[in-house]
C-alpha cells in the first residue's frame, strides 16, 4: 500500500476483534519506530509493549474512553516523553565513533546539541521531548497500517495512574498510548479540513 492510501485507509478503531498480533508484525513495527526522525536524532521517548490481558485490565479504567477498545486490543503501547537526554546522546556519539564518523562532524553535532538545548529549563525539555513522541506515535500508527494492523492514538488517560501502575522514574513520562490490533469496526467517513484551510 503506498503511503497517501495509509493516510487515507488508517482511522481510529474504537473496538478490535480476538484475532491477535504474531510476534512478527509487533518486531516490525518496533522497528519503524526506532527509525522514526527526531531533533538532533535524541529519540527522547522510551515505549512500554503490553498484550497481557489483566494489565490492559487496570489500564483501562484511567483511559478516558477506553473501555472497549483498550480490553479489546491485542497489543497496547504507551509511549513515554524521556528527558534523560544525556545517555542518548553520549550513545549517539559513541555510535558515530564507531562508525568511524569524522571528528569534525562529531564536533558538529555536539554543537547542534548544545545550542539548541543546552539552556533550556526542564519544563521545556520535557515539552520537547512530548513534540517528538508524537513523531514516533505517527511511525507506530501508520507503521501497522502498512502491515495491515488497525490503531487508536489515545491522549486522554489519568498520567498520575498510569506512572503509579508501573512505578515510573521522574524522568519518564506517559504522553500517548496507542492501541493495536485488528478493527472489528468500520471507518466513518473521513473528515478533513479543505486544503486551503490549512496550508497558506
Amino acid at each position: 500500500m503506498e503511503f497517501k492510501e495509509l493516510t487515507t485507509a488508517r482511522y481510529a478503531s474504537r473496538k478490535y476483534s480476538d484475532r491477535k498480533i504474531d510476534d512478527e508484525s509487533i518486531e516490525l513495527i518496533k522497528e519503524m519506530i526506532r527509525n522514526s526522525p527526531s531533533a538532533v536524532n535524541v529519540q527522547p521517548w522510551k515505549i512500554k509493549i503490553i498484550n497481557d490481558g489483566e494489565l490492559k485490565g487496570k489500564i483501562a479504567p484511567y483511559v478516558f474512553g477506553g473501555q472497549t477498545q483498550v480490553p479489546s486490543c491485542s497489543h497496547l503501547m504507551i509511549l513515554c516523553a524521556n528527558t534523560d537526554w544525556d545517555s542518548h546522546i553520549e550513545a549517539n556519539i559513541e555510535y558515530m565513533k564507531q562508525a568511524q564518523v569524522p571528528e569534525q562532524n562529531i564536533k558538529y553535532y555536539q554543537m547542534a546539541v548544545d545550542g539548541m538545548f543546552g539552556r533550556i529549563s526542564a519544563d521545556e525539555k520535557l515539552a520537547e521531548s512530548e513534540k517528538n513522541v508524537y513523531i514516533a506515535a505517527a511511525s507506530a500508527a501508520f507503521g501497522a497500517k502498512s502491515l495491515g494492523i488497525d490503531s487508536c492514538i489515545i491522549q486522554g488517560f489519568d498520567v498520575d495512574k498510569i506512572i503509579s501502575i508501573f512505578d515510573l522514574p521522574s524522568n519518564i513520562t506517559p504522553t500517548l498510548i496507542v492501541t493495536l490490533g485488528y478493527a472489528a469496526d468500520s471507518p466513518t467517513p473521513k473528515s478533513r479540513l479543505p486544503e486551503d484551510a490549512i496550508f497558506f
